[in-house]
């Protein structure tokens, strides 16, 4: 969700990916989430951050402590932000109190967006 979040945002030369710790199955309620502010997720299958080549990443952020814990091996620390964050996959009841799971931590993930990686916004 979030590389989604500032790819949409960011100049068109700038490059954003993103991994996890594990390789998994696309979320079934990203898409959902994503369209309702008018994105796309694409045909991105998760990736996972083993063999990564993070070399040329120059701001890494990881959303778990467990992440932190695999990158800080791999990365500068200078280069890695931990942004604490909700799982919502995590959620459970009705389907609109899990969406709501996740657009809470959307709505927090933009604003974090908006405060590291203003700069490289795309000039609307």
């Amino acid at each position: 969700m979030a590389a989604e979040l500032l790819k949409s945002r960011v100049r068109p030369e700038v490059g954003v990916d993103s991994a996890g710790l594990y390789e998994g199955a696309p979320d079934p309620f990203l898409p959902s989430i994503l369209k309702e502010i008018g994105l796309s997720v694409g045909n991105v299958a998760p990736k996972s951050l083993e063999g990564m080549d993070l070399s040329g990443f120059h701001n890494i952020v990881a959303l778990t402590s467990e992440a932190v814990e695999a990158l800080s091996v791999k990365v500068p620390t200078e280069n890695l932000a931990y942004w604490p964050t909700e799982n919502p996959t995590d959620s459970y009841g009705a389907r609109d109190q899990i969406l709501d799971a996740y657009r809470r931590v959307r709505g927090d993930l933009t604003e974090r967006i908006a405060e590291c990686f203003g700069d490289f916004f795309a000039k609307t």
